[in-house]
């Protein structure tokens, strides 16, 4: 039986030398007598659709990697780079942002850090990374809206009138 077998294998690889035949129709020939077949799954491309490696494939993919790089590396890159820049361009006395959100004025500038005055008095200081300067910023403070003369008199009037009765 094993024989038997053996034999039709044998007899199967050598009708499939000269042609290989596909359920889908599909022919694929030897391209020379050492058994490499042109076309067909996993062979070496020539008549084959596109694949993974095909060259309009490689070219879309080298576009891509340059489209990522143009849109998003750089640009970051330039903008920590200018950060970079203003953070070592600070001195005693500038006003500055913090990335929480507090507006402060440099006492003291060390290797790695800032010390930061806050508060109505600049009483509180505090030493902060040189990272989290967001930028040279001045709070803008508005005064309170002014009252009309009329309002003041208004006003006036009512408590003179409570102080009355």
């Amino acid at each position: 039986m094993n024989l038997i077998l053996q034999n039709q294998v044998v007899a199967t690889l050598n009708t499939a030398h000269d042609t290989i035949s596909r359920d889908d129709g599909y022919t694929t020939q030897p391209a020379n007598g050492n058994g490499d077949y042109i076309g067909g799954e996993g062979g070496g491309g020539g008549t084959g659709g596109g694949g993974l490696f095909s060259l309009p494939m490689i070219l879309i993919w080298i576009g891509m990697f340059a489209a990522m790089y143009l849109l998003l590396f750089r640009p970051q890159r330039k903008r920590e780079k200018q950060a970079r820049e203003m953070q070592e361009s600070l001195r005693v006395g500038d006003n500055i942002l913090t990335s929480g959100g507090i507006y402060g004025k440099i006492a003291n500038v060390g290797t790695d850090a800032f010390l930061i005055e806050f508060g109505e008095n600049r009483g509180v200081r505090v030493w902060i990374r040189k990272g989290d300067v967001l930028g040279v910023k001045t709070p803008v403070t508005t005064p309170p809206p002014a009252e009309k003369p009329t309002e003041k008199l208004d006003k006036v009037d009512k408590l003179e009138d409570k102080n009355e009765a």
